[in-house]
This record gives C-alpha cells, structure tokens and sequence, in this order.
C-alpha cells in the first residue's frame, strides 16, 4: 500500500482563503495605525524642535526661530527648520552666511499628514516662531506672539501644537474633519 504525503488541493485552497480572511480584517487597523504614527511622530518633531529653538536662544543669548516656510540648505529641501537670528537688524528670515542653521525636517518623512491650519504670526510673509533669549515667543515690534500648529492624517485623527504667550509648547489632540 503506498502511503500519500502532502497537502490537497482543497486543503491549500482552504488555507489561502482563510488567510485572506485574516488579511481583509487586519489591513484596515494596520493601515490606520501606521497613519496614526506618522502624525504622532509629525507633532513630536514640531514639539521639539520648539522645544530646541527655545533653548538655543538661551544658549546663544539671541532670538532662534523656528519657520514654517521651504529652504535648501545643503541640497536638501527642508519644510520647516530652526536658526539663530545673527542678522542686524533682526527679520525673522534665515539669511545664508549670517543665520547659523541648527536643524531642518523634511516633510517627505511624514507620509500622509497634512497641514489643517496655523494661527502663529506671519512675519516677513512666513510663518515663524521667534524665542527671545528670556525664553519668550516675541515678534519682531516686540510684542508676545504665540499661536498653534494643526496637523491631521487625512482622516479624523488630529495634533494641535501650540505656543502660549510665556513660552510653554504643548501637543494637544483633536477631532479633525477628513
């Protein structure tokens, strides 16, 4: 008597559909929670590099600016970066040669978040930032500014990233419209 070894066709079948099953439940939550993570990793990198600007300008004893507007410094393209203010008089705007650049985040490196709205004042026609060296967000007249960041997935899930008037920077979640 010969003795089969092996799996049948109905069996490999039976196999592959469960695990399509499996597959069609799990998708959607690994889908959302990767969108989830990259907005989440989005906001925190905001908050930090807040966070920094804020030291550096009690570091270095001048304003540092956190901007929200494009440059290329080194070849790369960065969405929003931090620099300390050498110019004279101050501006607000990163000046090649003068400004010294700390650090730049490329918005290519969060996939799927999208910029919902901004309230932190427009100087100079961007959206900036400035801590004095007291550690203080301050315009360019002088005048406290503080303002917030919202960011979403696309979808419902939102981080709102505000700056108050004494310099405290936090993240915050909220219900985004998609």
């Amino acid at each position: 008597m010969r003795k089969n070894s092996g799996f049948s066709l109905i069996e490999l079948l039976l196999v592959i559909g469960m695990i399509a099953i499996i597959l069609s439940i799990g998708l959607p939550s690994l889908l959302s929670y990767r969108s989830k993570a990259q907005l989440g990793k989005a906001a925190r990198d905001v908050y930090g590099g807040l966070q920094k600007a804020k030291m550096e300008a009690a570091r270095n004893n001048r304003f540092c600016v956190f901007s929200f507007s494009t440059i290329n410094q080194g070849g790369v393209d960065y969405g929003f970066h931090i620099f300390v203010d050498r110019s004279e008089p101050r501006n607000h705007i990163y000046d090649n040669g003068v400004d010294d650049f700390i650090t730049g985040y490329r918005t290519v490196d969060y996939p799927g978040v999208q910029v919902n709205g901004m309230t932190f004042s427009t100087e100079s026609g961007r959206p900036v930032v400035a801590f004095a060296p007291d550690g203080l967000p301050k315009k360019l007249d002088g005048s406290l500014g503080a303002g917030s960041l919202y960011l979403s997935d696309g979808k419902t899930n939102g981080r709102e990233i505000s700056v108050s008037l004494v310099g405290n920077v936090q993240i915050s979640q909220y219900e985004a419209t998609p």
